[in-house]
């Protein structure tokens, strides 16, 4: 049985079924659709997608271009998992200082809550079934934390099994969920007496769970809109609310190493002012890496994330105008497999780029399975 289900009313034509015969029979390697604009490419890396047994990356050059995609795969593939993963800042400026006036500029941020839950979403989809289709725009490329973390902290819970209301209200906050009884928004949970109610991130419905005791009498989907159990669970898992979950013990390695390396690089500044900052700002993120469960420090995930996995891959990227890039480096997908290969169409038949060599570095996407079938629209 097919991992993937194309649903269209049209049979390909023209020269669509000999590129599509063509492009199956190039997995895995590398190739390029060249094609005028309406011709069809979307549909044909569609029926090229509809072959594959593998979780499919398809990278776009934009969030608008992105979003196309992610509409249109949604309507040819209804009854499989397309899911959509862009940048969420609707607003960034980073941090800055200004040594003349001693002026710290703080970073200011705007993030979209939708498509933060989105990014979770994908990244649960990976997890949880192997039919998902992952729409992303460059912003795949920044590195998300270590996956085998974001697996371990996963909750698993059954009914039947024997966990106290505190014990499950921790393990919940350690993963990133929030306590609120009025707002419902994604990433939060609701306490009603021994009953939980977990608005997940990667799911329509809401989460119940019902408690007697020190035992989980129920688990079940919930309607968010008018609190109908939609379904009974005998078991279920929750996963992380953010990407930028780590377990207490990497934390703990972590903190000591950023200690470390700032007692040796402050004795190496020589203004007296730029030291006590450098001291005082990395003294005051690890006091708040250690109490708080805090993602903006970003700037502090190398230590935090230290296992790198690299391959090499080749890729055909199609544009407008020609572009040759030699080494490029993602840290989109991570894994232990050997080859990749990205296919990519293109929205002219006189222009194309050339990606000869791409390494791929630690981030969250890791699969054993995620490899050699990723098709890249531009």
């Amino acid at each position: 049985m097919p991992l993937f289900k194309l649903h269209t009313p049209f049979e390909p034509a023209g020269s669509q079924p000999e590129a599509i015969k063509k492009l199956v029979a190039g997995r895995p390697g590398k190739s390029t659709l060249l094609g005028v604009t309406g011709s069809g490419k979307t549909y044909t890396i569609a029926n090229v997608i509809a072959q594959q047994d593998k979780p499919v990356l398809v990278l776009a050059p934009n969030k608008t271009l992105a979003a196309q995609l992610y509409e249109e795969f949604c309507q040819f593939f209804p009854e499989n998992k397309v899911c959509y993963f862009v940048s969420y800042y609707d607003y960034y400026q980073p941090e800055s200082y200004i040594p003349a006036q001693d002026i710290y500029i703080p970073k200011e941020t705007k993030i979209n809550s939708e498509i933060e839950r989105l990014r979770v979403e994908s990244s649960a989809s990976l997890i949880n079934r192997k039919d998902t289709i992952v729409i992303a725009s460059v912003s795949c490329i920044y590195s998300l934390g270590n996956p085998n973390d974001y697996r371990q902290l996963a909750l698993s819970l059954s009914v039947g099994q024997e966990i106290t209301r505190a014990e499950l209200l921790r393990q919940l906050i350690f993963i990133q969920y929030t306590r609120n009884d009025v707002e419902t928004a994604s990433g939060r949970f609701q306490v009603l007496g021994n009953m939980i109610e977990v608005n997940l991130p990667y799911q329509k419905e809401k989460l119940r769970i019902e408690l007697f005791g020190n035992m989980i009498e129920s688990l079940s989907w919930v309607g968010k809109q008018n609190n109908e159990v939609i379904k009974e669970l005998d078991n279920t898992v929750i996963f992380p609310a953010r990407h930028f979950v780590t377990t207490q013990d990497m934390k703990d390695v972590a903190i000591k190493s950023i200690q470390a390396e700032l007692d040796a690089w402050v004795p190496q500044v020589a203004n007296p002012l730029y030291k006590e900052r450098i001291r005082q700002r990395v003294s005051h993120d690890i006091e708040m890496i250690r109490f708080t469960e805090r993602k903006e420090h970003r700037n502090l995930t190398r230590v935090l994330f230290l296992l790198v996995y690299a391959l090499q891959s080749s890729f055909f990227i199609s544009s407008r105008s020609f572009v040759s890039l030699s080494t490029v480096s993602l840290s989109f997908v991570t894994s232990s497999f050997v080859s990749s290969s990205v296919l990519i169409r293109s929205s002219s038949l006189s222009s194309f780029v050339s990606l000869n060599s791409v390494s791929f570095s630690s981030s969250f996407f890791s699969s054993s399975s995620f490899s050699s079938s990723c098709f890249i629209s531009s």
